[in-house]
């Protein structure tokens, strides 16, 4: 009875010295573990901020982009307005010299049939008289 009671003594002690290691090992995995979980933690703050500053930085890009686009719109629409004004001052220019244009065609034209209508009535104006005198020899 010695003897087993010796060999369970011993077993015992075996377990808890086993039981031991294993307990300072799980201890040695937790504060791993936590440690792994604050480094988590650090890291995750420290991509947030990131993501945070990234997001402002995209954010100003992106506002200062639609001012320069809404700035060349303005001035593009500016522009547009001077080249209508300018079109329209050529287009009276032209709509002028056109009236011009119809005007001396239109004189070119009545002057033309004056001079026919006068070429004409001297001629027939001639043959008359030409017919006259033929007629009084």
């Amino acid at each position: 009875l010695s003897d087993e009671h010796k060999r369970l003594e011993q077993d015992i002690s075996s377990l808890k010295i086993s039981l031991e290691n294993k307990i300072s090992s799980y201890e040695d995995l937790f504060q791993k573990f936590k440690k792994l979980q604050s480094d988590i933690d650090v890291s995750k703050s420290n991509l947030h901020k990131d993501y945070e500053a990234e997001f402002k930085k995209v954010k100003e890009e992106k506002q200062l982009l639609f001012d320069k686009l809404k700035n060349a719109g303005d001035e593009l629409k500016g522009k547009m307005e001077e080249l209508k004004g300018d079109f329209r001052e050529e287009q009276k220019g032209l709509g002028t010299k056109l009236e011009d244009y119809k005007k001396l065609f239109i004189n070119n034209i009545n002057s033309f049939r004056t001079k026919v209508k006068s070429d004409s009535e001297k001629k027939l104006l001639n043959s008359v008289r030409g017919g006259i005198t033929l007629g009084a020899k």
